[in-house]
């Protein structure tokens, strides 16, 4: 997720388990609890949400994250009356930190 959000790219579900050498499948409970961790974490260190990144490959929610992304951000306070603007806001922000770092 880091070495996609440096590059300003995202990462499907399924590319994610793969580098992750795991065999759960995309719509888990195991990687919806796993990506609200990770988010909270970055949430409360850099105040980003790194889970944006991750994505849908297809379907009607191609390129935006799941619905439990969205459900994670709103149960942290963020009012999120459009997925998709929303998404492109809070994936920015990841770039924007990823990209400081990654040139520092």
């Amino acid at each position: 997720m880091n070495a996609a959000a440096a590059g300003a790219r995202t990462i499907t579900y399924s590319e994610l388990l793969a580098a992750m050498e795991s065999s759960a499948r995309p719509n888990s409970g195991y990687l919806t609890d796993l990506l609200c961790d990770i988010s909270a974490n970055s949430l409360k260190k850099e105040d980003i949400l790194l889970s944006a990144v991750v994505v849908h490959a297809g379907g009607k929610r191609k390129g935006i994250p799941g619905p439990g992304f969205f459900a994670f951000a709103e149960r942290q306070g963020f009012d999120v009356p459009d997925e998709r603007a929303f998404w492109k806001k809070e994936v920015g922000k990841v770039y924007s930190a990823r990209g400081a770092v990654a040139n520092q």
